[in-house]
C-alpha cells in the first residue's frame, strides 16, 4: 500500500470519528434539560377576599389565623427541544419562617420550545408572624420564597421531579387595583432528580 493510501484511510477514519463525536455532542445538548422561565400571568381573588387580604395585613392588633382562596394562573416556557408531560405539582410560600400559603399547579403538556398557561389554586395562610413581617417592612410589599415539586416526563420515557426554589415580590397595594401585576418572579434554582 502506498502511504498516500494510508493518509487518506487514516484522514478518513479520523474525520469520520470527529463527525460522530460532534454529532453525539450536538443530540447531548439537544437532550439535556433546561431550565423553564415562567411569571404569573393572572391572580384572581373575590373583591371581598382581596379587601379582607388587606385589612388583615393592615391590621396592627391581628394575632388569629385566616385562609384565603385564589386562583392563580402562570404562563411558563417550556425551553426544551421536546415536549414535557407535566404533572400536578404542589408547592409551599414561606415568608421569613411562616409559611404563608400553598400551591397545587394542574397537569398539563408543554409543547417544545412553547408557553403555555398553567392553572393553579393557591390557599393563602395568613397568621400573626405574617402580618407582623409584612409591618415590620413598613411596605405593601413582601419577599416571598415558593418550594416545591412536580412531576415531569419527556420524550415518552424519561421521568423525572423538577425543583423550584424561587424568590417572588408581592405588592399587596395592587390586589384590589391590579392583581395581574402584583406577584414579579425574581431569581430561581431549579434541581432535577431522574
Amino acid at each position: 500500500r502506498s502511504p498516500a493510501a494510508m493518509w487518506t484511510t487514516r484522514s478518513l477514519k479520523l474525520c469520520s470519528g470527529f463527525v460522530l463525536f460532534v454529532l453525539a455532542l450536538y443530540v447531548l445538548i439537544s437532550v439535556w434539560p433546561r431550565n423553564p422561565v415562567w411569571s404569573v400571568s393572572s391572580f384572581r381573588a373575590d373583591p371581598q377576599v382581596a379587601k379582607e387580604i388587606l385589612r388583615v395585613y393592615k391590621d396592627p392588633s391581628f394575632n388569629g389565623s385566616r385562609t384565603f382562596p385564589i386562583n392563580v394562573t402562570a404562563s411558563a416556557q417550556n425551553r426544551n427541544h421536546f415536549d414535557l408531560d407535566v404533572g400536578a405539582g404542589h408547592f409551599v410560600v414561606t415568608l421569613g419562617n411562616a409559611q404563608i400559603g400553598e400551591i397545587e399547579s394542574s397537569p398539563l403538556v408543554i409543547a417544545a420550545a412553547q408557553w403555555a398557561d398553567v392553572p393553579a389554586a393557591v390557599t393563602w395562610s395568613i397568621g400573626p408572624e405574617a402580618v407582623q413581617s409584612a409591618q415590620r417592612t413598613g411596605s405593601t410589599k413582601i419577599s416571598a420564597i415558593i418550594t416545591g415539586s412536580v412531576p415531569i416526563r419527556c420524550l415518552g420515557i424519561v421521568k423525572a421531579t423538577l425543583s423550584p426554589t424561587c424568590k417572588v415580590d408581592v405588592d399587596l397595594a395592587l390586589l384590589d387595583k391590579c392583581p395581574d401585576d402584583m406577584v414579579e418572579v425574581g431569581q430561581c434554582s431549579w434541581s432535577f432528580r431522574f
